[in-house]
């Protein structure tokens, strides 16, 4: 009986995709960012990269879910999830009742051996599932790249700001060695004024390699600002991995069966308890 209604139930498919990412794990001027930072006395600066559990995630916020339902889809007439979960858009709750559904449909996985990310999307449609697989992909990149260049103008503007500062300090430490030069021309005969124009010396090679690494900071962070790369590569599409799930029909039968006799055999004693109870009389003084 069992095995007779799980054939009768749809059959599922999944269609898989997995990707790499293609930026590191941090952004490409985070390192130096850091170590201006530490220079300057900040606490902290923006620019670490997300991991594969952050995509992992986002592929499931409430952001591309909704984007994905509101899609048509060929495999649905060009419908779209609304329409398909019979969801009425009018409604105020529209959007969180679509994303809970579609949720429902998608799973992810972060692969840290292999340094992937996985996207599972099971429908009884597979020419569905893989549609949404593939759009999945596509509006994480497009959202990714989004991310990417707002974190590369956030960059440049930080650095931005800390390049103008230092800019202010050389030009600060330069007048002022100016000055000293031209009101102590006779340097050598004072150990004292000789000492103190050491210093500013010395201040003024320190800002000049400030301004000269936070430069190379602005560059690389303008250019993250204005790239238009993919951030992920596919290693896998969705629609090359349909597959079928499979029922479990056989193990079903088995649980159902080793079920079926528990139930028999503690029927049986319960009756042989019972008939034993039955045929015993008290004896009669």
């Amino acid at each position: 009986m069992v095995a007779v209604i799980s054939l009768l139930q749809p059959r599922q498919y999944v269609a898989t995709a997995e990707f790499l990412l293609q930026e590191p794990s941090s952004s490409m001027s985070g390192q130096g960012l850091a170590q201006i930072a530490s220079q300057l006395g900040v606490a902290s600066t923006p620019g670490s990269g997300p991991s594969g559990y952050f995509y992992a995630e986002w592929i499931r916020s409430f952001e591309i879910m909704r984007d994905a339902s509101r899609i048509s889809y060929k495999a649905i007439n060009n419908s779209d999830l609304y329409s398909l979960f019979e969801i009425d858009k009018e409604r105020r709750e529209a959007d969180s009742y679509v994303v809970r559904a579609l949720r429902k449909h998608v799973r992810t996985r972060y692969d840290r051996v292999l340094s992937t990310v996985n996207i599972e999307v099971q429908f009884e449609n597979p020419a569905l599932a893989s549609e949404i697989g593939r759009q999945l992909l596509n509006l994480l990149n497009v959202y990714g790249a989004q991310r990417r260049m707002t974190v590369g103008r956030t960059e440049r503007e930080f650095v931005g700001r800390r390049l103008s500062n230092a800019q202010d300090s050389l030009a600060i430490s330069e007048k002022e060695y100016a000055e000293f030069i031209l009101t102590n021309r006779r340097l050598s005969e004072s150990p004292e004024l000789s000492l103190r124009a050491t210093r500013i010396q010395r201040r003024i090679s320190q800002h000049q390699a400030t301004v000269q690494l936070l430069n190379q900071q602005y560059e690389a962070a303008r250019l993250q600002e204005l790239r238009d790369t993919p951030v992920m590569s596919v290693v896998q599409r969705p629609e090359e991995t349909v597959e079928p799930v499979a029922r479990g029909t056989a193990f079903k039968t088995a649980i159902a069966f080793v079920t079926a006799l528990l139930f028999q055999l503690i029927w049986s004693i319960r009756k042989a308890a019972i008939g034993r109870s039955e045929t015993v009389t008290p004896k009669l003084n």
